[in-house]
C-alpha cells in the first residue's frame, strides 16, 4: 500500500513540473515573437551613455581608418628604374674661353642648360667651374666630348645611385596616404560637433602634409634622373702678372718722399719721449738735492 502511495506522489511531481516548463517555454516564445517598442529619445541617450562606459574610448586618428599596408608588385610586372647619374670632372685647357664657349654649345645642343657659372683666378691659373644638366640618355656621350677639350685631366669621378626602391616605396606611400585622405573627408561629412570637426580636420590636415612632403621628394628624384648632373671645372695655365718697372724719375721722387715721410715720423717720436724726458729730469733732480742735504 506505502509503495502504491509513493508512485501517485512522484507522478504527480513530474505533472507539475511539466506544466511548469510548458508554461515557460511559451513565455518565451511568446517574448522571443513580440515586437520591440521604439525607444524614445532620453531611452536612447542613455543607452549610447551607458555603452560609452562599457565599449573602450575610441578616437579618429590614421591607425583607426589607415588601411593596411599595399601590396608589393605582382612578380614579373616590370618596375623602370630609376637611376640618378653623377660626375665631377677637372682638366686642363689651353684657352679658357674657346673651351667655355664650345661647352655651352655641346650643352645647349644635347637639350641640356647650365646652372651655375663660376669664373676665377687662382695663382696661375684661370678657371671656370660650371654646373651643366643634361638629359640623361646624353650622359656618357656628354662625357667623352667634353673630355675632347681636355689636354690633361686632374681627376674624374663618375657615380650612380639606384633609388627605384625609394622611388616605389613613396608612390605607394602616397596611394595610401590618398586614400586615408579621402576617408577623412567622408568623417568631416559625418561629424556631428565642433570638437569631432576640429578633430578630423587636424587628421586632415597633418595627412595633407605628408602627401605633399612625399609629392615634393617624388617631384625631386624625377629631376634628378631625368636630368643628369655635371661638375665640370677647366682651367688654363697662366703666366703670373707682376707690376711693370717704374721709371727713374720716379723712383726718385718716391724716395724722396719717403725720406720726408720719416724725418716727420722722428719729430712725431720725440714728442712721445718728452713725457718720460720731465719724469727723468724730476728725478735726478731730487736725488742731487737729497745728496747734498746728507752730504752737506
Amino acid at each position: 500500500m506505502k509503495k502504491v502511495i509513493l508512485f501517485l506522489a512522484t507522478l504527480l511531481v513530474i505533472a507539475c513540473s511539466g506544466e511548469k516548463t510548458a508554461e515557460s517555454d511559451a513565455k518565451v516564445q511568446e517574448i522571443a515573437m513580440a515586437k520591440p517598442e521604439p525607444l524614445s529619445s532620453k531611452e536612447r541617450s542613455q543607452v549610447f551613455a551607458d555603452a560609452e562606459d562599457i565599449l573602450p574610448p575610441t578616437s579618429v586618428s590614421e591607425k583607426s581608418v589607415a588601411p593596411p599596408p599595399p601590396p608589393p608588385p605582382p612578380p614579373g610586372q616590370s618596375i623602370e628604374k630609376k637611376i640618378i647619374h653623377t660626375a665631377d670632372i677637372r682638366f686642363r685647357v689651353n684657352d679658357l674661353k674657346v673651351a667655355t664657349a664650345g661647352t655651352k654649345a655641346k650643352v645647349k645642343a644635347i637639350g641640356g642648360y647650365i646652372s651655375n657659372s663660376s669664373e676665377r683666378r687662382e695663382g696661375g691659373n684661370l678657371e671656370n667651374t660650371l654646373t651643366i644638366r643634361i638629359p640623361f640618355q646624353k650622359f656618357d656621350t656628354f662625357l667623352t666630348d667634353a673630355e675632347k677639350e681636355s689636354i690633361y685631366t686632374d681627376y674624374k669621378n663618375v657615380s650612380a645611385e639606384d633609388v627605384t626602391a625609394e622611388y616605389v616605396d613613396n608612390s605607394l606611400r602616397i596611394k595610401s596616404k590618398q586614400k586615408v585622405f579621402d576617408r577623412y573627408l567622408e568623417l568631416l561629412k559625418q561629424a556631428k560637433n565642433v570638437q569631432e570637426i576640429m578633430a578630423v580636420e587636424e587628421n586632415i590636415r597633418v595627412i595633407r602634409e605628408e602627401i605633399e612632403a612625399k609629392e615634393g621628394r617624388q617631384k625631386f628624384l624625377d629631376d634628378q634622373v631625368t636630368y643628369s648632373t655635371i661638375t665640370l671645372t677647366i682651367y688654363q695655365v697662366t703666366e703670373s702678372i707682376s707690376a711693370p718697372d717704374e721709371p727713374f724719375y720716379i723712383r726718385i721722387w718716391h724716395n724722396f718722399r719717403d725720406g720726408w715721410g720719416s724725418v716727420f715720423n722722428n719729430i712725431i717720436g720725440v714728442f712721445y719721449l718728452i713725457p718720460y724726458l720731465l719724469i727723468m729730469a724730476l728725478a735726478i733732480y731730487f736725488i742731487r738735492r737729497w745728496w747734498k742735504k746728507r752730504n752737506g
